[in-house]
């Protein structure tokens, strides 16, 4: 979802740096994960505001800079289940990330390792004999299976 960037305060609010572009789906998530030392913890936010780029919120039972200690720097993950449903040709990186890539005639390419968000558009980054970049569009990206584990791209678009 996001990451924690710094304390806000000595309340226990925190400053909180949100992935996605459209930043009003921030406002809506309710409770989030973080990992403390490898275990699960659930948290649910008390308040959510927007102050510029980034959000200032306070988790319930977190009262103090102290508490929120263990939370500075880390990233906070939703439920898959607490995820907004997407429109049709949408996807979530993590629904993308490991699929393998072939081009249209078939030459397989590498895998997703990641996504990278531009202004101008989305891009996939790729590992395989070397790195590729494809631009994530209609002109670059021809098919994505999820359920078949498969990006097709056109050949000509791969960026080495």
């Amino acid at each position: 979802m996001g990451q924690v960037l710094s304390a806000h305060g000595i309340k226990g609010e925190t400053r909180f740096r949100y992935y996605s572009d459209d930043g009003s789906a921030a406002l809506e998530y309710r409770r989030c994960v973080v990992y403390r030392t490898g275990e699960e913890v659930e948290l649910e936010s008390f308040s959510i505001r927007r102050q510029g780029a980034s959000f200032i919120i306070k988790f319930k039972g977190l009262d103090t800079i102290e508490q929120i200690g263990f939370l500075l720097k880390q990233e906070l993950l939703v439920h898959e289940a607490d995820l907004p449903r997407l429109g049709e040709d949408e996807y979530y990186d993590y629904q993308l990330v490991g699929l393998e890539v072939v081009t249209e005639e078939g030459r397989q390419i590498g895998r997703v390792r990641e996504i990278m968000h531009t202004g101008a558009n989305d891009i996939l980054v790729i590992d395989g004999r070397t790195e590729a970049l494809v631009p994530m569009t209609e002109d670059h990206i021809r098919l994505i299976d999820t359920g078949a584990g498969l990006i097709r791209i056109r050949e000509s678009e791969l960026v080495a």
